[in-house]
Parts: C-alpha cells; sequence; structure tokens
C-alpha cells in the first residue's frame, strides 16, 4: 500500500471527536492532498479554513453544512466564538481543518480552547493541522497533540494546492468597491507575499492579478471615460430643474420658550432623576445612594470631563451653576452642539457650549456591580462570579456556556469578542467597562445616548 494511503487511513481512525491531530511536512511534500483526502472520508460536516497574513482565518469550503460561506474570514482569536455563534448544537460531527496551520500564534492556546469546547459535549468535534514543520511551542504542541504525522517528501503526486485557495479569495477581493484600488492592494499583498514562505496563497493572488500590462490600460481607459463624461454631462442637464433660492420663503415664529431655570433643581431632585435612569421610581427625600445599595447598584462622585464621561456610556447627574445659584441636571444625551439634560422631569435640550461653560466637572454616577459587589472578575474571582461572567456573555453571545467553575482561556476567547463588539481593548479583562456594557448589553442598565438630534428645545 501506497505511503499516503497508509497516513491518511492512520488519520481517519485518529479523528475522533476531541481528538486534535497534527499533519506537517516540508512544501511541497503533498500534505494538503492527504488532509484533502482524510476530509472527504469523513462522516460529518468539514470546516476547511487556511491562516493568511494579518492573523485572519478564510474559508475555503464548508462540506455538509450551509452555515459558512467560502471567503469569509474572522481573526484568530475571535474563531471559535465566532464558529460556536453560527453553527448549532447537535450530533452531527464536524472535522476543523487548519491549513497553514504553523503560522498560528498560540497554537498552545488555540487547542487548548478547541479541547474545552469538545469536553463541554455541545459538539462532537475534530481538529486537524496541517501546515509545514511547528519551530514555536513545538514541544507543548506534542503533548497537546499526541496524533502526530511528520509527511516526507514526495509520498503524494505534486497537486494544484492553490485552486481552493483561489475560489476562496475570489470574492473577498471582489468586495472592493473600486476597481483600480483593488488591484493596487491585490499588487502590494503579492509583493508582501513574494517575500514569504507561503507559495499557495501566493500562488492563488497571481492567478487573480491581472498583468501590469492590463493593469496600465484599466487605468488610462478610467481617464479616458472621466474625461468623455467631463464633457458630456453639463449638456445632459434639464434646465428645468427647481432652483432652490426661487422658493418663497415661510417665516415661523415661535413662542417664548420656558426656561431651565424656571423651576429650582435641588441635589435631591437630580439624585430622583438619575435613579429614575435606572427604573426605580423614588421620592426626592428618598433619592439617596445608601438606598440603592440593595439593588447591587453604587454611586460614584468625583470630577472629570465631557469626554471622559462620554466614554464611560452612563448616564450622570451634574452640579451646574446658572445665574449664580447651583442646580443638579442629569445629562442622557451627548452630541457635537447640544445635550439632553432631565431637570425636574422635565427634558431640555441645551447648547453644548453653554453646558461647558455652567458645568464644572463635578458628576455623581449610578454603576451596576458584579455578584459580590466587585467591579471587576477575574482569574482570582470567587466560582460564582466567574459562573455569572460565563453565563452572562454566553446569553448575549448567543453561544453555549463552558460549565466552568474558574477561570478557562474559552472564557477569555468570550471576553474578547463580546469586548470587540462594543469597541472596546480587545484585552480579555472583564474590568469596569466592560461590564457596564455587559450590563447595557442585558438590559440591566441604562445608557449615555450619543450623537445629535434633529430638533428640541434649547435653553
Amino acid at each position: 500500500m501506497p505511503i499516503f494511503n497508509v497516513i491518511e487511513n492512520y488519520l481517519a481512525q485518529q479523528l475522533a471527536p476531541a481528538t486534535a491531530a497534527v499533519l506537517t511536512g516540508k512544501q511541497g511534500c503533498g500534505k494538503s492532498q492527504i488532509a484533502k483526502y482524510v476530509a472527504e472520508g469523513f462522516e460529518g460536516h468539514v470546516l476547511h479554513v487556511v491562516v493568511h497574513y494579518g492573523q485572519q482565518l478564510l474559508v475555503v469550503n464548508c462540506a455538509g453544512s450551509p452555515c459558512f460561506d467560502s471567503g469569509e474570514q474572522t481573526a484568530i482569536p475571535d474563531f471559535w466564538a465566532w464558529f460556536l455563534a453560527k453553527t448549532v448544537s447537535g450530533n452531527a460531527p464536524w472535522l476543523i481543518l487548519i491549513d497553514n496551520a504553523h503560522l498560528l500564534r498560540c497554537a498552545t492556546t488555540f487547542v487548548s480552547t478547541f479541547y474545552q469546547l469538545a469536553e463541554a459535549g455541545e459538539r462532537s468535534l475534530s481538529l486537524l493541522l496541517v501546515g509545514q514543520p511547528f519551530t514555536a511551542e513545538r514541544k507543548e504542541m506534542r503533548r497537546l497533540c499526541p496524533v502526530w504525522v511528520d509527511v516526507p517528501a514526495g509520498v503524494v503526486p505534486a497537486g494544484d494546492e492553490a485552486q481552493e485557495v483561489q475560489l476562496a479569495l475570489r470574492p473577498v477581493i471582489s468586495r472592493a468597491v473600486n476597481p483600480l484600488r483593488r488591484l493596487n492592494v491585490l499588487r502590494r499583498t503579492l509583493n508582501n507575499i513574494e517575500e514569504s514562505n507561503d507559495a499557495v496563497i501566493g500562488k492563488a493572488l497571481h492567478r487573480l492579478a491581472p498583468s501590469r500590462g492590463r493593469f496600465l490600460l484599466l487605468g488610462m481607459g478610467y481617464a479616458v471615460l472621466a474625461g468623455v463624461l467631463g464633457w458630456m454631462m453639463p449638456s445632459n442637464l434639464s434646465a428645468h430643474l427647481p432652483m432652490p433660492w426661487q422658493e418663497k420663503k415661510v417665516e415661523v415664529v415661535k413662542a417664548p420658550q420656558p426656561k431651565i431655570t424656571d423651576r429650582p433643581s435641588g441635589e435631591r431632585s437630580g439624585m430622583q432623576g438619575l435613579i429614575s435612569t435606572w427604573g426605580y421610581d423614588v421620592a426626592p427625600e428618598m433619592a439617596w445612594c445608601d438606598r440603592i445599595e440593595a439593588a447591587s447598584l453604587r454611586c460614584q462622585s468625583s470630577t472629570g470631563t465631557l469626554s471622559d464621561l462620554t466614554r464611560q456610556a452612563l448616564p450622570w447627574m451634574a452640579s451646574l451653576q446658572v445665574d449664580s445659584r447651583k442646580m443638579y441636571a442629569v445629562v442622557m444625551r451627548v452630541g457635537d452642539n447640544s445635550l439632553d439634560l432631565l431637570v425636574n422631569q422635565q427634558l431640555w435640550v441645551v447648547n453644548r457650549k453653554w453646558f461647558e461653560h455652567v458645568w464644572k466637572g463635578q458628576y455623581t454616577l449610578i454603576v451596576k456591580t458584579a455578584p459580590g459587589g466587585e467591579q471587576k472578575i477575574t482569574a482570582k474571582s470567587t466560582t460564582e462570579q466567574v459562573m455569572w461572567l460565563d453565563g452572562s456573555l454566553s446569553k448575549v453571545l448567543n453561544v453555549p456556556t463552558i460549565q466552568a467553575t474558574s477561570w478557562k482561556p474559552m472564557l477569555t476567547e468570550k471576553v474578547k469578542l463580546f469586548q470587540k463588539q462594543q469597541n472596546l481593548p480587545t484585552d480579555g479583562i472583564a474590568g469596569k467597562a466592560t461590564l457596564i456594557r455587559l450590563f447595557q448589553a442585558l438590559g440591566e442598565s441604562p445608557r449615555l445616548q450619543v450623537g445629535e438630534q434633529p430638533e428640541g428645545t434649547t435653553s
């Protein structure tokens, strides 16, 4: 029996659920062809992805399931959460085939997360990593992947490994709106890849790239077309279009607006408005910070800038000095030119410059705490806090829980995915800013509105 058939049969037998296997060899040894034969014989769904530069995973194809389209991409740290979000739990086995696996950074973390997900039992998973010999983390990878095959050179007839990758790259490149920009980016990508060892992706990109002559010809064609249309367009414009300056202006006389200072607004009234943003209706005389601690809410008072408080994304109570007297207002919205203020349970739209003039930076805001009164959850947190964080993230991301009683790498990946969705720094740390956004995503916290609105009452 040829040696490549022996390798193929061995891998097919060893790729049981919750098994990670490695198939390595030098460029051109035929490892990708062997992996292709193994995937074709796998009884279940097969997701074939390739690692390319920028630490992105590109879907080459997905057999047996419509969950993934050729050409889809995701960042490597987000892969498992992305996979869970796009698939459903069940008994159908999945084979995840990663080509160019030697380019994976933190490959051991990637494999460890796979084992945690496979052991959770939500899906039947097998993992096959295909690539050139690992240089970094080789010893640890050997320990994590007991099924390991080093393919000698020339065991499989040379095949066209770039064909499937070419088909996957085509829709990615075609999504560029400007063809000239698309070709320019493609050529820069080729120049970068030619300096690397990634011959498969480089070969696929070369097939998609036009020759230098066609590139110049297309540019000249654009220039000629722009010149012709530039001369022809003025003569095609209709002379009967309505002229805006000829429209009759209607003068609107507005009734005098009430002033924001017509009614006094003390600190208790301001706290009543701030607590009401959290859904609690209390009387002004009961609006004290110690009254809301039973609901896991905490007051924080300090001084800051408008930009800092806008980034915190929570409504806050501002102390204002207007016409030599102090008043309190709850900031509900911040725009470039205006703000929404809640004063005596009435909403006002004020000029931003006016607000910055009467506000000296003093504020009070309310935050919700995690179980145990914490505003940060780490690997040192209690089992209850870790399980709450995992369950809350799983609910928001629509992925299964990992059923872990301590911090696991998969939980870090969930935190990073959520932070990415919320445009937060993706450090994997569930700190104050991340927990604020998590409570907002769960519908348990108000959110400061940011941006302008077309109409309103100004002071």
